[in-house]
């Protein structure tokens, strides 16, 4: 009876160490893949991404002052969020959110800068007038905002057609659709537009809208600098030849009439009056068919 209680015994105390060591084994592996799974994460590659360098509320006009750089996993960020590399291009953008210090940037944050309305643009003299032009008076399309025009008018005028100075260094405000130059924004391969607006005072507004109803207008590019044209003098067809240097034919020189024994030019009208008067009394003019 002994015997078999001792048995029995023995045999719990193995039964209960092979289960202690079954947990203990258990329990290791789980912490060795626990351990494992962590050094995996923190070996996880990161990448750079672009973050606010201080709170920003929202409207904020992005300076390169306004942004840092911070580290995160590759698995944290998403394809929206702006590389290190690509910092240039949110300058000068609006922010459309409220970003903390730190907080990551996403290209969703940011709204373009909206352009300033042309009336802004104009001083209080000032006002904007578009005109028509085509591929001559554009400059072949390289007009651009900021430049300066003298303007030519062409129109008919007694049967001829005239061309005059309308307006003399007029600044371009726009082309098209287009109210900055090429340096600041990405210039077309192939700049195309149709019309010009102009700055000019109330007076020359009258002029320009005027000649554009009754005339043709002409754009000349001019420097910022350059002097001011010589007096308006419009010039017509029949001075082409003039201006082309070709010489003009002289008609027949006019026959002189002799009185007396004086020529015309050598008496006055009352002279000439009195001897035509003298002759007639004489006889000495009579008509044809008397003779």
């Amino acid at each position: 009876m002994k015997l078999n209680i001792a048995r029995r015994n023995v045999v719990l105390i193995v039964i209960s160490v092979g289960l202690g060591c079954v947990s203990a084994w258990a329990i290791e592996r789980h912490l060795s893949e626990k351990s494992n799974e962590l050094e995996s994460r923190s070996r996880t590659d990161k990448v750079v991404r672009v973050v606010a360098a201080r709170d920003l509320p929202r409207g904020t006009l992005i300076n390169l002052e306004d942004l840092a750089k911070n580290e995160f996993p590759s698995s944290w960020v998403g394809s929206d969020s702006i590389e290190l590399s690509e910092a240039h291009l949110a300058q000068g953008k609006h922010l459309s959110v409220d970003l903390k210090a730190g907080q990551l940037l996403m290209q969703i944050h940011l709204a373009e800068r909206a352009q300033p309305a042309l009336a802004s643009r104009l001083s209080p003299d000032k006002r904007a007038v578009t005109i028509a032009v085509d591929l001559l008076s554009s400059m072949s399309g390289l007009l651009q905002p900021g430049d300066r025009v003298d303007l030519f008018v062409s129109f008919e005028y007694k049967g001829q057609r005239t061309t005059a100075t309308l307006l003399q260094s007029v600044e371009v405000l726009a082309t098209g659709q287009q109210t900055r130059s090429s340096s600041d924004t990405a210039a077309s391969a192939e700049p195309q537009f149709s019309t010009v607006t102009l700055a000019v005072s109330h007076a020359d507004a009258t002029k320009l809208v005027a000649a554009r109803q009754g005339g043709t207008i002409t754009a000349v590019l001019s420097h910022e600098t350059a002097e001011p044209l010589q007096a308006n003098r419009s010039v017509s067809a029949d001075h082409l030849p003039g201006l082309l240097g070709l010489g003009i034919e002289k008609g027949p020189a006019p026959v002189e009439v002799i009185y007396g024994d004086r020529l015309a030019s050598e008496l006055s009208p009352a002279g000439v009056s009195d001897w035509a008067q003298w002759v007639g009394d004489k006889g000495l003019l009579a008509p044809r068919g008397d003779q």
